[in-house]
Parts: structure tokens; C-alpha cells; sequence
């Protein structure tokens, strides 16, 4: 049973009188006061403008204002972490670049240094005059001197294959091992990034997810019905691929999944729904729960669904669809599509919408530069 609340503060204008409620400004929302039950009856105030003590107290607004204290800091502490965790990238690449230039730098020298070796051994230049000079003498091949001289090009010939064998072996096998080395430092390098790129993308997906549930969190209630839950990405499109061969790779067959999808002009909209993604369909999808819904973040709207056979389009060729005649598509480029028929299969009814084409997108087409969906699983 809730308890109640007792007032001890006396009225201003009436010092007799308890104080039992307060009164909004008509005209001005944020000038407030204390009043009692003759203030009221002798003002006439209009009951909109009144709120009990008691309600008040209920509505607890301090304890809203340290609950968003407390999101603040979360998101503060993220933001550092962030941050912290940029500067350690930027050191790991700023080490593996250096070490990768110091390899280049050595594995050119080598590389440069072996074919002076190789020149120096064979006498490449003198090779060079010989074969020249032999070519210009072909129109005399019955002369002696031109068999002379093509014998003395068979010698060096056969001295440079002698000398190929055996030049520099040990020169030429710790060169390609060098190259090996180095190939191989490539890969650590890029290894190396990816890892924390990777867990640099996991905390920012989380946070962001977060940052979203907080600020519209209807979203989570109409999904969780007060029942713990998890999200887990499963695609997120400037990782994955944004297009729909990307998409279907990461999310046929998985059902239970929340999109969110973001514009290129900051716009963010999307959907949950419990139905299964299969490409193969090329057909709609019913939802016997009704508890799909679309949603535009930026101005705080849930669609919910009003008819179950046409919950979600699925088709190998588009991305995200939903409803019959498809009030959203997206198609597989992730930039064309449209929201023509928004509210044939999802409410809108309970707002304002003056053009059903840009009501979701702010725009004709939704023209993503990211697309995330998380499964959803229960706890």
C-alpha cells in the first residue's frame, strides 16, 4: 500500500492553511507555487493547472533526475573508454607501421644489392655488346668470324648457367625468406587492426544501442513485455556489407530481431519483429502475435502491426521489407526504395502524418549509411 504523504508547509497567502498542492503557471508552465484548498476555491484555478502534494511526491521527479544522472555518467564512462581505447589503436599502428617501413627499407637494400651481385658475377654489360654485336653480323653467317664469335657467345652462355646454379645461393634464399618475413608482418599488421577495430565497433554498438533505448525507451517495453532480454548484433552493414547479398548472409533464418536503420540525413527508423528471415520465400511473412512493429526514433513513433498475414517481405534481392504492398522497402543497394504505403499494414493512426513517402525516411528514399539487427534473446 503506498503511503502517505503529509505536508507541513503552511500558505503564503492564507499562513492557516496547510499546503496541499501546486500551481502551474496558465501562462508561464515553469512559475509555479504552493497553494492550499482556499486558494483554490477563491482563485478558481483551472484543475489542469493543479497537481496534488501527493502526486507530486508519486511522479518522483528526483529520482527520474538521478536516474538520468546515472545515464549520463554511463554514457560519459563510455565515452572514455571509447576514447582510451582510440589512443591504443592509434599506438599499435603507429608501431607496426614503423616496424613495417624498417622491414621495406632493409628487404629494398637487398633486393638492390642482390642484383648488383648478380650483374658484377655474370658480366650482364658484356653480355649485352656480345649479343648485340652477333645480331648485326647475321647477314655474314658463312663467314669464320661470325662462327667465332657465335662460339664465343655458346661460352657465355654456358658460363652464365654455370654461374646461376651456383651465384650467391645462400643470398637468394635468405632474400625470399626476408620477403616471407615481411609478408607475413603485413598480415600481423592487419591482424593486429581488425582486433581492435573490432572491439572498438562492440562497445560503440552496445553504447549506441543503449543511448537509443534509453532516450526511446518504448521500444524496449513493446519488445521485452517486462521480461529480461539481451541484444546480440548480428550484421551491421559498415562492417558486414551494406547491401543485401551482406545482409541475408548474416540474417536468414533468425528471427526475433530488431533493425535499425539510419539515413544519410541523421534520420533513424526501423522495426522489430518475431518472424523468421528466409530469402528464399520471395513472399510475405504472418506474425499470429501481432507484435511487430515499425518505428520512427527521431520523432518517437511506434507502428504496431494490424494485420498478421503481412508482418514482413522477404525476398533475396531487397533488404529489410515490411507489410503488404510493402509499406517500407529497402532495396538491395540500400540507398532506393520507399515508404509509399506506410500505413496499410502497421497503425499510424495515432499520429499526424501528411506524406506517407518521407514520413519515415524525411526523405523519398531511404538512402542508409548503416543498417544494424540485433537477436533478441530471453533471459
Amino acid at each position: 500500500m503506498q503511503q502517505e504523504i503529509q505536508c507541513t508547509l503552511r500558505c503564503e497567502q492564507h499562513t492557516e492553511q496547510q499546503v496541499i498542492a501546486i500551481h502551474f503557471g496558465e501562462k508561464q508552465m515553469f512559475k509555479c507555487r504552493f497553494i492550499c484548498l482556499k486558494c483554490i476555491l477563491s482563485l478558481q484555478i483551472k484543475p489542469e493547472y493543479i497537481m496534488s502534494i501527493q502526486d507530486f511526491m508519486d511522479d518522483n521527479p528526483l529520482g527520474k533526475i538521478d536516474q538520468i544522472d546515472g545515464q549520463i555518467i554511463n554514457l560519459d564512462d563510455w565515452c572514455q573508454s571509447i576514447e582510451n581505447a582510440v589512443i591504443q589503436l592509434e599506438a599499435v599502428c603507429q608501431n607496426y607501421f614503423k616496424e613495417v617501413r624498417n622491414y621495406l627499407q632493409i628487404f629494398k637494400s637487398q633486393f638492390q644489392q642482390l642484383g648488383q651481385d648478380f650483374n658484377k658475377e655474370i658480366k650482364l654489360e658484356e653480355f649485352k655488346k656480345q649479343f648485340l654485336f652477333i645480331n648485326q653480323m647475321d647477314t655474314y653467317q658463312g663467314q669464320q668470324e661470325y662462327i667465332e664469335l657465335k662460339e664465343t657467345l655458346n661460352e657465355i652462355i654456358q658460363k652464365i648457367k654455370i654461374q646461376s646454379i651456383d651465384f650467391n645461393h645462400k643470398k637468394v634464399v635468405n632474400c625470399c625468406q626476408f620477403y616471407k618475413n615481411f609478408n607475413d608482418k603485413l598480415i600481423e599488421l592487419k591482424v593486429g587492426i581488425d582486433e581492435y577495430k573490432s572491439k572498438i565497433y562492440k562497445q560503440f554498438d552496445q553504447q549506441i544501442l543503449l543511448k537509443e533505448l534509453v532516450e526511446f525507451p518504448e521500444i524496449h517495453k513493446q519488445i521485452s513485455n517486462g521480461k529480461n532480454i539481451t541484444y546480440d548484433l548480428i550484421y551491421q552493414g559498415t562492417r558486414d556489407g551494406l547491401q543485401a547479398g551482406a545482409y541475408w548472409q548474416k540474417c536468414n533464418l533468425q528471427s526475433n530481431l530488431l533493425t535499425i536503420l539510419t539515413s544519410k540525413n541523421g534520420n533513424i527508423f526501423g522495426s522489430f519483429s518475431p518472424c523468421q528471415l528466409n530469402k528464399d520465400l520471395s513472399s510475405y511473412v504472418q506474425d499470429v502475435t501481432l507484435k511487430s512493429f515499425l518505428f520512427q526514433y527521431n520523432k518517437k513513433e511506434i507502428y504496431p502491426l494490424k494485420r498478421k498475414d503481412y508482418a514482413i517481405y522477404c525476398h533475396s534481392g531487397h533488404g529489410p521489407c515490411y507489410g503488404q504492398r510493402c509499406d517500407v522497402v529497402v532495396n538491395g543497394d540500400f540507398q532506393a526504395g520507399h515508404s509509399n504505403h506506410l500505413s496499410e499494414n502497421y497503425d499510424t493512426s495515432k499520429y499526424v502524418i501528411q506524406d506517407q513517402s518521407t514520413h519515415l525516411f524525411f526523405d523519398k528514399t531511404p538512402q542508409l549509411v548503416e543498417c544494424v539487427v540485433y537477436k533478441i534473446k530471453q533471459e
